[in-house]
């Protein structure tokens, strides 16, 4: 009777087994005839949950691209995929989209995640180099600094430079000599620090990068020239308190160093002055503590030359 009783309990789970694959292949059967509604629906939830996450801030500049759903669910695999081969049978699956901007932008995703530099460069050099420096400067300041280079880098070497504005062009170099200058090629960030300053916008505060790159590499009669060759560039309406301290403390060390006590001491004391005005619009006392930090180091310069 035990061995009856078996063989029926397993003749019954059997049975169970066999419902539950014959439910489910007839829903994978069936979700293909469903209305376009509900395909639209998978497709919006997945963009809302893109738009959820926050790589989407660094895909933003993209929006130009005008994807269409279809697409842009695509894409959200691909920027979230951490399986390459899933994320190479979505592009193939791609291949003939007409969005050809889009399909450059997702080859050239799986590229540099396989680790070929070269390929992705030459999928991103099909989109145009305003989209380019734009993702690029958002990628290096949301902490993707070897990928903003790259992405960079392919202007560069692929772009139409006589087509984008004085506002990008400073962009474009002036992030690429940021990349170069933390990682310690002085150099390298000088040069591209020079471009910018010489063909781009924003001069005030690029002359401050260009002359404290010359002040670090130890050129400081260049670096005076284009720290006080920027102050022509100051406009007086923009508020700028933190950035005047910076650069009037960078002169003064730049004349400390060369031992003209009486320069150096002129901008010390409107760096000192900038202080109070700190002070005054109620900046916090962990900023105003380094920025007396910073100016009694110099003081302290200045009056050893004497």
């Amino acid at each position: 009777m035990q061995d009856l009783s078996a063989v029926s309990s397993k003749k019954h789970f059997s049975s169970w087994i066999l419902f539950l694959v014959i439910i489910v292949v007839s829903g994978v059967l069936l979700i293909p005839t469903l209305s376009p509604t509900l395909s639209r629906n998978v497709i919006n939830l997945r963009l809302l949950n893109l738009l959820r996450n926050p790589v989407a801030d660094r895909i933003r500049p993209l929006s130009n691209l005008t994807l269409n759903d279809c697409e842009a669910l695509w894409l959200s695999h691909v920027i979230a995929a951490i399986d390459l081969e899933m994320a190479e049978d979505i592009l193939n699956d791609a291949k003939d989209c007409p969005n050809r901007e889009a399909y450059y932008f997702w080859a050239g995703e799986i590229a540099l995640k396989q680790g070929s530099i070269a390929n992705a460069k030459y999928a991103w050099k099909e989109l145009k180099p305003g989209v380019l420096i734009l993702w690029g400067f958002n990628e290096y300041h949301f902490g993707s600094k070897n990928k903003a280079r790259v992405i960079l880098e392919t202007v560069l070497d692929y772009g139409d430079l006589s087509r984008i504005t004085e506002d990008q062009y400073s962009n474009l170099y002036s992030t690429l000599a940021l990349f170069y200058k933390e990682t310690g090629d002085i150099q390298k960030s000088i040069e591209y620090y020079r471009k910018a300053w010489e063909n781009g916008g924003h001069p005030y505060p690029i002359a401050y990068e260009l002359g404290s790159a010359y002040f670090a590499a130890g050129i400081t009669d260049e670096a005076i020239e284009i720290l006080e060759h920027g102050l022509l560039y100051k406009r007086k309406d923009t508020f700028y308190t933190q950035l005047d301290f910076g650069y009037y403390l960078r002169l003064a060390e730049c004349y400390a160093q060369l031992g003209n006590s009486q320069r150096a001491m002129d901008y010390y004391l409107i760096s000192k002055n900038l202080i109070n005005q700190e002070i005054n619009y109620g900046t916090t006392d962990d900023v105003i503590r380094l920025l007396q930090d910073r100016l009694d180091r110099i003081k302290y310069a200045i009056e050893r030359i004497h």
